[in-house]
């Protein structure tokens, strides 16, 4: 039997990653048991329950289950791209794609040490594994800099849901969605700064967002905007979200994010043939050509982008630069 390690996994992007992985490995008939984020008890109601395991996420309770339990798997993959702290005699896997180890400059002084404990934690244990997986090439080259990785070591295998291309519209140039939770590297407070000042010379312009209810910050940032005349509309963020309804409210995607391993609002809009306007950063580079590029750090860049969409100046549609591989990754995990 195969261990897939998800502890850490309960929300946003990465939550519907491993909902698309857990689908496929089933599907794929893998022997698989999952070590799953109590939070998500109420998903996974297909899994026999001898085959899932729900438990609190943290260092010490993950620990614990690896000691009592690691010899019953033959091959263990953790997708939460921590390796664990024993170091276990069956081969591992880990899929990295945590975007706040990343390079991220927007952190207060609790986040940057956060990142620090996290980053040291990394370099102890990373010797625990025997291959790491990531979504790009610019996610390999920066964990080889952080954990001192050989590049042999480190596999790029990107995937993702597949999406059909949207009917053609007339685009009234006025709706920009941003597909995405809250978190500081996904630089919210630029992006509504930039709708304020492009909403005081024009009310018809709106903004719809993704912000889970439970971010309370945020929630009160966009309440706090709205009450000074910002047209955004946040719709909310659940995993069961309808992602083509969703899309289809938008005339162009805009994407601010500092820092991502991959960028699924990205590849999901390009797949739908929507317009992207996105951080002119090398994460945007790796994975799709966009329809026009901004500098992330800047209101002004930011605000002069969404004017020149609207006013016709952008029409280049997006192009994808990655491949999909799901059927591969859950192919080769359930073959161990």
């Amino acid at each position: 039997m195969i261990l897939i390690d998800a502890l850490y996994i309960n929300r946003s992007g990465s939550k519907l990653l491993l909902d698309l992985l857990i689908n496929e490995l089933e599907m794929n008939g893998a022997d698989a048991f999952y070590l799953l984020d109590e939070r998500t008890a109420d998903t996974y109601t297909g899994i026999p329950a001898n085959r899932k395991c729900f438990l609190k996420a943290g260092l010490i309770t993950r620990a614990t289950f690896y000691f009592k339990r690691s010899a019953e798997f033959s091959f263990i993959f953790c997708f939460g791209g921590v390796p664990p702290v024993k170091n276990s005699s069956r081969e591992l896997w880990c899929y990295f794609h945590n975007a706040a180890l990343m390079d991220v400059k927007d952190l207060d002084p609790k986040g940057r040490i956060a990142r620090w404990a996290k980053l040291m934690y990394m370099r102890i244990f990373n010797y625990n594994t025997d291959k790491w997986i990531v979504q790009t090439d610019n996610v390999r080259a920066t964990i080889k800099r952080l954990f001192n990785i050989k590049k042999e070591e480190v596999w790029v295998r990107p995937f993702f849901r597949n999406y059909p291309l949207l009917p053609e519209k007339k685009l009234s140039r006025n709706a920009f969605l941003y597909v995405s939770d809250a978190y500081p590297h996904k630089n919210h407070e630029r992006l509504f700064k930039a709708f304020e000042k492009i909403n005081s010379g024009n009310k018809n312009i709106v903004l719809y967002t993704t912000i889970d209810e439970q971010k309370e910050e945020y929630i009160a940032l966009v309440k706090k905007y709205q009450q000074n005349g910002v047209n955004i509309i946040n719709l909310g963020f659940t995993t069961d979200i309808d992602i083509v309804a969703l899309y289809k409210k938008a005339d162009c995607i805009i994407f601010p994010s500092t820092a991502e391993s991959l960028g699924l609002g990205l590849i999901e809009a390009a797949q739908m043939g929507l317009p992207v306007i996105a951080s002119d950063l090398p994460f945007v580079h790796a994975v799709i050509e966009p329809s026009h590029m901004f500098d992330a750090f800047s209101i002004d860049s930011i605000i002069n982008a969404v004017e020149s969409f609207i006013n016709e100046d952008i029409t280049k549609a997006p192009v994808i630069k990655i491949t999909n591989h799901l059927n591969w990754l859950a192919k080769e995990i359930a073959g161990k």
